[in-house]
């Protein structure tokens, strides 16, 4: 049985975080950007958490996910993906492993970018524009249209609920420290395995594929 990967995007696959934070300051009407001791606080904080430290309230939550998936779209220009993702995405691809994204950004923004370093060709599917808690949903509906067993499939992400998504669908999640979120708080979630390079989760991943 062919073996699957899904991969999130933002912070995963997309250096976006610097963008992203420039958007949601635009968003809240926050005159200033935090400094950076304010980033690496929320980036020890869940999404949820975070939100709440910017004071940005609940109802409003989706409202600001459609308008700065609009706003991340005009400025693709910026969002590069982190060094050496290219490369193993192309050696996944080549190894016969089947390639699918799920992410909130949207399809149209994300294919651009996969276009730009020639490698859209290499993945299945791209789900985009999924909202804040409907990763699992949509990890389960890839499994079951797919046919994909359970064992034969990785989910990789940067924050802690791709973690809580792999875990309601029994996945294996292996979580990157460069993203949105800290590794100590993806280590508390217990994702299978924690990387901090691209080369390090090469590694993991031929490992796991040796192993099953």
């Amino acid at each position: 049985m062919v073996k699957t990967i899904i991969f999130d995007f933002d912070g995963t696959m997309g250096d976006s975080f610097k963008v992203a934070l420039e958007i949601a300051h635009q968003l809240t009407g926050k005159s200033e950007l935090i400094d950076e001791k304010e980033v690496a606080k929320l980036r020890t904080l869940s999404l949820f958490k975070a939100a709440s430290e910017l004071r940005i309230p609940k109802r409003i939550w989706p409202i600001l996910l459609i308008k700065g998936r609009k706003m991340m779209a005009d400025r693709l220009i910026e969002v590069k993906l982190f060094p050496g993702v290219e490369q193993l995405i192309e050696k996944l691809y080549k190894s016969n492993f089947q390639l699918y994204i799920v992410s909130s950004n949207s399809k149209s923004s994300i294919t651009k970018i996969l276009d730009h370093y020639n490698i859209l060709s290499y993945f299945k599917n791209i789900y985009g524009g999924i909202g804040l808690l409907g990763k699992a949903k949509t990890l389960r509906f890839i499994m079951k249209q797919k046919n994909i067993n359970k064992d034969m499939l990785l989910y990789i992400g940067d924050e802690t609920r791709d973690i809580t998504a792999a875990k309601k669908n029994h996945i294996k999640s292996i979580a990157v420290s460069w993203g949105y979120m800290s590794r100590d708080l993806l280590l508390a979630q217990e994702p299978w395995a924690i990387v901090d390079s691209v080369k390090e989760l090469y590694e993991i991943i031929a490992k796991w594929d040796q192993a099953t």
